[in-house]
């Protein structure tokens, strides 16, 4: 491989956020900053990433309609 570190940033979510790289937990966010090192799980083939977020308690309860989800842009940092 060409790079030292890959880099999993979220920009903008509104919830609670679980990542998986290749069926591993990586990462479990309830605020930002969302960003984990997925370097020693990344493989040389094909990767599957999974980014589950959760509904926020507030609009569970209180069925505000506020967005929730992935909200921004993701990105992989290739350094």
């Amino acid at each position: 491989h060409q790079y030292n570190r890959l880099l999993l940033r979220l920009s903008q979510v509104s919830g609670i956020v679980n990542i998986k790289l290749n069926g591993k937990q990586v990462g479990k966010f309830l605020w930002q900053p969302m960003e984990v090192d997925i370097t020693s799980v990344c493989e040389s083939k094909r990767n599957e990433l999974v980014i589950a977020v959760a509904n926020t308690i507030d609009n569970l309860l209180r069925m505000n309609g506020r967005a929730s989800g992935i909200l921004g842009d993701v990105y992989l940092d290739v350094l």
